[in-house]
């Protein structure tokens, strides 16, 4: 899915830099990745870690990797030499949007470049098909802090990515998947909010599809009962018609798998305006946002959403202390696994015992997708698997309270589910 910032959504917005442009150097603003610390010995030569993300929608993103790059050179680097980042902008202007070819283009830069040691990105899934290909020729370790797309990474859809070596993984990420997070709704709805009887609906899209059956299976298997199913259309009639239905079904909790552009806002008004409003409403990712906010307005109440990445880590506070004096905003739900990608990238280069070049390319990518490796990470320690997945199946939730945001309403993060691997 296509993520969207969510928790503290107030703090996230007020650290975009707008107007950031992606290139070579860090932001202006910030301490050079290539600059050694005063302490520290000769270096004998500057390698470098790509990024690939839409700015400046992503900038708190860019500013995590950058703090991780900085305290790995600030700690004295590895093997004589130090990191920086050479950052990619993959915002195709004439859109706007996070652009496929533009996110590849990119990334051949990196292939090309023989400094580039791996990549933390992208941010969206749509631009990971066009990328996946190229770094599994090249051998180049891509990490993303934010993918969820099960066919990127899992048999038979992924080995669609990596025809060249099917064997050879080259990319990992530290979110987990969406056949993860529809089953972790269930698993909330029914232990957290102790809901009995469920509504299910999706937007007719491939993403909400997939994660509205999950959330059903996970439901049933939980003991609860799926009451109904629909399908939005588009049309006010069809959502009315999608409310009568779940009142007339008696639903203690309505799942809606879709996002806030696909009906998430007027469905929920529309709950709340047939006396659905103290009913949970549920949904993935793409509703954690401000703009579902706005749509819903007092009817955001009791209102959840999930997101496919760990919120809830060791030493978070520290993190978050350290990322506010350095940038002066909350790093955002997406800032720890930017930070854990890069993190991934510099633990695997200091174990590697190549010099420089293809060896240490490999070295590095080898490493790190070993499931035999425990990786040291801010949001602890993590493997992949045999198709570069992470071992942590982690979903957080978070619930809209009104009164936060100085009563402008925000998502705020309540907790993790922990969906066990079977």
């Amino acid at each position: 899915m296509v993520k969207v910032l969510a928790a503290p959504l107030a703090l996230v917005l007020a650290g975009c830099r707008v107007g950031a442009i992606a290139s070579d150097a860090p932001p202006a603003s910030h301490a050079p990745a290539s600059q050694a610390p005063a302490s520290q010995a000769p270096v004998s030569h500057v390698l470098t870690i790509g990024v690939d993300l839409p700015l400046p929608e992503q900038q708190l993103v860019v500013d995590a990797i950058q703090l991780a790059i900085d305290d790995f050179n600030a700690a004295g680097g590895a093997h004589g030499s130090i990191v920086q980042a050479s950052i990619r902008n993959d915002v195709a202007p004439a859109s706007g949007n996070a652009d496929p070819q533009v996110g590849a283009a990119n990334v051949q830069e990196f292939v090309a470049d023989s400094t580039t040691i791996g990549m933390v990105g992208p941010f969206n899934s749509t631009v990971a098909r066009a990328v996946i290909p190229i770094t599994n020729v090249a051998g180049l370790l891509e990490c993303s802090p934010s993918n969820t797309a099960p066919d990127l990474t899992k048999p038979p859809g992924g080995l669609a990515f990596r025809q060249s070596f099917p064997d050879r993984i080259s990319y990992v990420r530290v979110a987990t998947t969406d056949d993860v997070q529809g089953p972790a709704a269930a698993v909330y709805a029914r232990q957290i909010l102790h809901r009995a009887r469920a509504f299910v609906v999706n937007d007719s899209q491939w993403f909400g599809q997939g994660v509205a059956a999950g959330f059903a299976t996970e439901f049933t298997k939980d003991g609860g009962i799926v009451v109904g199913t629909a399908t939005l259309t588009g049309s006010t009639a069809d959502t009315n018609a999608v409310v009568s239905s779940a009142k007339a079904a008696r639903a203690d909790v309505v799942y809606f798998g879709g996002t806030s552009f696909t009906g998430a806002g007027d469905l929920r008004v529309q709950m709340a305006a047939r006396g659905l409003g103290a009913i949970a409403f549920i949904g993935p990712d793409g509703m954690a946002d401000h703009h579902f906010i706005d749509q819903a307005g007092q009817a955001a109440s009791n209102s959840y959403s999930t997101l496919a990445v760990i919120s809830d880590y060791p030493g978070k506070a520290d993190f978050v202390r350290r990322y506010v004096a350095r940038f002066g905003s909350d790093p955002g739900p997406y800032g720890a696994p930017a930070y854990a990608c890069a993190e991934v990238i510099l633990d695997a280069l200091r174990h590697s015992t190549a010099s420089d070049g293809r060896a240490l390319r490999e070295a590095i990518r080898a490493y790190a997708v070993d499931s035999r490796h425990q990786l040291p990470t801010i949001l602890g320690d993590i493997s992949f698997d045999a198709n570069g997945d992470t071992n942590r199946r982690t979903v957080s939730v978070y619930r809209v309270d009104l009164a936060a945001a100085a009563g402008a309403g925000d998502w705020v993060f309540d907790r993790e589910v922990d969906l066990p691997i079977h």
